[in-house]
C-alpha cells in the first residue's frame, strides 16, 4: 500500500521532533492526491503494532513525495528545455555557420525519442543527445569548439626530450580529433601549436601537459577553418 503524509520536505530539514509543528494534517492517505484515506484496518495490516504517530514518523523518514501527472509532465519539460538550451549553445550548423533554433532542437529530440532524466544532469544528458542526432544525421549539426595554444614552459623540457614530447602532443591532438590551424615544431622556444579541439578534452590536455603553457584564444568557436 503506498502512503503518503504531508509536508515532508520540512521535516527532513528542520529535524522538527513536534509532529503538530510540522504536518498540515495527521492523516494517512493511501492516495494523497486523490484524498484516499487509509482505512484503520489498511493501516494494522502493512505497519503491524505501530501507534498512528509511529506510522507518519516512518512515512516522514522512508516515504516518497507524490507528484501529480501534470507536475511529472511540467518538471519532464523543463528538463527537455533546458536539455535543447544547452544543445543551441553547444553548437551550430555546419552548412550555415548558424545556431539551430531551440523549437526546432525540440522537435529534434521528439523525433529521436530521446528519453531527458530529471535526476540525470542536463549537461551530459545534452552531449549524449548531439550524438545520437550527429548519427541520426536529421540535421547538420557540429558541436562548437575551444581554439588553443600550446607552448613549452621554459625549463620544463630537456633538449633530448624534445622529439618525444613532440610525439605526446601530437599523439593526444590526433586521438581527440583536434584540428591543426597553424604550427611551429623545429625548436623548444619557439615550439607552438595552435588547435581546435572541442571544450571536453580541455581538462585532460591540462592535466597531460604540465610542462605546457596552454592559451585560450576562443570558446565555442565555429570550426569555419579547412581541412
Amino acid at each position: 500500500m503506498e502512503t503518503k503524509s504531508v509536508n515532508i520536505v520540512t521535516f527532513i530539514f528542520v529535524r522538527e521532533t513536534n509532529l503538530s509543528q510540522v504536518l498540515q494534517s495527521d492523516k494517512i492517505y493511501k492516495n494523497a492526491i486523490k484524498g484516499d484515506q487509509a482505512s484503520k484496518e489498511e493501516l494494522e495490516s502493512a505497519f503491524k503494532d505501530m501507534t498512528n504517530e509511529e506510522i507518519i514518523k516512518l512515512i516522514l523518514n522512508k516515504g516518497e513525495v507524490q507528484i501529480s501527472e501534470k507536475e511529472r509532465m511540467l518538471n519532464f519539460s523543463n528538463v527537455k528545455n533546458d536539455i535543447a538550451n544547452l544543445i543551441v549553445e553547444k553548437t551550430y550548423n555546419y552548412n550555415t555557420g548558424l545556431p539551430f533554433p531551440q523549437t526546432l532542437i525540440l522537435q529534434v529530440l521528439n523525433d529521436i525519442h530521446f528519453d531527458a532524466r530529471e535526476e540525470h544532469s542536463s549537461k551530459k544528458q545534452a552531449i549524449q543527445a548531439i550524438k545520437i542526432i550527429q548519427e541520426c544525421g536529421i540535421i547538420p549539426i557540429e558541436r562548437k569548439y575551444m581554439q588553443l595554444e600550446i607552448k613549452v614552459k621554459k625549463g620544463k623540457v630537456a633538449e633530448d626530450q624534445f622529439e618525444s614530447h613532440k610525439e605526446r602532443i601530437n599523439k593526444f591532438l590526433e586521438e581527440s580529433k583536434a584540428k591543426i590551424i597553424s604550427q611551429s615544431l623545429d625548436k623548444i622556444e619557439t615550439f607552438k601549436i595552435t588547435f581546435n579541439i572541442l571544450p571536453n578534452y580541455y581538462r585532460d590536455i591540462v592535466t597531460t601537459f604540465e610542462e605546457c603553457k596552454i592559451l585560450l584564444i576562443f570558446f565555442n568557436k565555429i570550426n569555419s577553418f579547412s581541412d
